[in-house]
């Protein structure tokens, strides 16, 4: 295995959706799946044997599911990077997830090219969220409250993070300083009473800050 490729560990309990997955990543160019487990509770009691970048996950799995296995996880190794791929739809779902602190979510009912530019823009240190997801993340028959006053550097920083940047890319796109980008995120924290990034870009979206 070439030394710059994207190193996946897999975590699925169903074998022919492993091997569609495994075979999906493996064929891409630079990316390789290195290791496999069959639940949440496989991955916790084996995990520190393998040598990964990213971990796509199940979230529906016998003993322990993706839920509890990502806040076990992270509460330990909170670099760890996670993709979660589910059929699961459900806003709560998803937010719950979101809150923990998950890099990415794909739907299984999306397009390959879904997972594999997810892989891509969390191993570039972004985020990256299917388009469906942020959609069924704002209730549009919910009455929209009134938007805290935001300042056009506000909007437009809002905007890019809804892209998935990271702090770096954020800096370089607004020519200002990784610790500025910082600063800007927790005066926005503060008058949304978001609590992460994808948090307050949810909330861009519902309150018609940014468009998708």
């Amino acid at each position: 295995m070439e030394a710059n490729n994207i190193k996946i560990a897999l975590v699925e309990d169903q074998p022919i959706i492993k091997d569609g997955i495994r075979l999906l990543i493996n064929q891409v160019p630079n990316m390789k799946v290195v290791a496999e487990f069959t639940d949440g509770q496989d991955f916790v009691d084996n995990h520190q044997l393998a040598d990964y970048d990213i971990v796509v996950t199940d979230v529906d799995m016998p003993r322990l599911n993706g839920v509890q296995m990502v806040k076990q996880i992270l509460s330990f190794a909170p670099q760890t990077k996670f993709i979660v791929l589910t059929m699961h739809q459900e806003a709560a779902y998803s937010m719950e997830l979101i809150a923990i602190g998950v890099k990415g979510y794909v739907f299984k009912q999306s397009t390959s090219s879904n997972l594999v530019d997810a892989i891509v823009s969390i191993h570039a240190g972004q985020t990256y969220f299917s388009q469906e997801l942020l959609l069924n993340l704002v209730d549009i028959k919910t009455k929209k409250r009134k938007a805290a006053e935001l300042a056009e550097n506000d909007k437009k920083l809002l905007q890019l993070m809804s892209y998935g940047y990271s702090n770096k890319k954020l800096a370089d796109e607004l020519f200002v300083s990784v610790k500025s980008i910082e600063g800007y995120k927790r005066q926005l924290y503060k008058s949304t009473g978001c609590k992460n990034s994808m948090e307050l870009v949810v909330w861009a979206i519902k309150h018609e800050v940014v468009k998708v």
